[in-house]
């Protein structure tokens, strides 16, 4: 009869274990002081150029990003010396776009935005990139790694010689940009020179299942800048690190600075360039 007591108390911890367990935690955040936020991206495959610039919110805040519509843009071609003027695009808040920029591989351009008495500078360079020859789509039946049958894609494209070139490959399925945190593949050539792209690249381009005849792929190889590569390095931890001590999103690298050192105002995003070839194939068909 004495271990009764004993049983008994060791319910009551356990049932206080438990009910702690669902706890409900209040996190009172202090209400940060909204930045310029840009998201701007030249590519020397269109003559159609675009920056995006909102206004940051708060951490828990769920509506979209204010849009920035008072502001001005230019983008200097600093190897041309060449200024354009970007002006906001109607009836898209926040979007500013120029339609005959062109940027050109080896040279370096220059961002300026001009927002509430405050002068922000970014800069990039456009470098090389190689030709895609072509894409290989091989049947795969389903097995105890695939639930069911797909394609899989093969990139065949040759890294350009002479160390020191970044890329981003991309994968377009039927119009659609496949880009979540998963889906991010980027690369150097620090151990692949002028080799051709090995099947680790190759095996990330395979996002999902690809159907014949249905799906139309197309790969899009960009080059990066040494910056440009970092950004997206750090873009790819902070979305697929969500542990308890994962990295917070805003120790995403930026290139975005305010001119006045003294100035508290500060901004965020990415202003990049890049050089792209693509290529296009309807998933089981002969290759054009």
């Amino acid at each position: 009869m004495k271990k009764y007591p004993f049983l008994i108390a060791l319910a009551v911890i356990i049932a206080f274990a438990l009910t702690s367990c669902n706890e409900v935690i209040q996190v009172d955040l202090p209400e940060a002081t909204p930045q310029l936020s840009v998201d701007g991206w030249l590519y020397n495959n269109t003559s159609r150029q675009e920056i995006k610039l909102t206004t940051t919110t708060s951490y828990f805040d769920s509506l979209p990003q204010p849009a920035v519509t008072n502001a001005q843009l230019y983008i200097t071609d600093l190897t041309a010396f060449q200024q354009y003027k970007l002006t906001q695009e109607p009836g898209n808040p926040g979007i500013y776009v120029h339609n005959s920029l062109t940027p050109i591989i080896g040279h370096k351009y220059q961002l300026d935005i001009y927002h509430e008495f405050e002068h922000y500078v970014a800069l990039d360079q456009v470098n090389r990139v190689p030709s895609i020859d072509s894409l290989q789509f091989i049947p795969r039946s389903a097995d105890i790694f695939r639930k069911e049958s797909t394609w899989e894609l093969t990139l065949w494209a040759r890294d350009l010689p002479g160390a020191g070139d970044y890329y981003k490959f991309n994968v377009i399925r039927n119009r659609i940009l496949k880009n979540n945190a998963s889906q991010i593949n980027i690369a150097d050539d620090k151990s692949a020179d002028g080799l051709i792209f090995i099947p680790p690249i190759s095996r990330r381009l395979n996002v999902e299942s690809f159907k014949a005849n249905v799906d139309t792929i197309t790969v899009r190889i960009l080059s990066l800048s040494v910056q440009g590569y970092a950004f997206w390095a750090t873009v790819q931890n902070a979305l697929n690190n969500r542990g308890l001590f994962a990295r917070p999103a805003n120790n995403i690298l930026s290139n975005i600075i305010n001119v006045n050192p003294d100035s508290p105002v500060k901004a965020v995003g990415f202003f990049g360039c890049s050089a792209v070839s693509t290529r296009t194939r309807v998933v089981g068909q002969k290759q054009k």
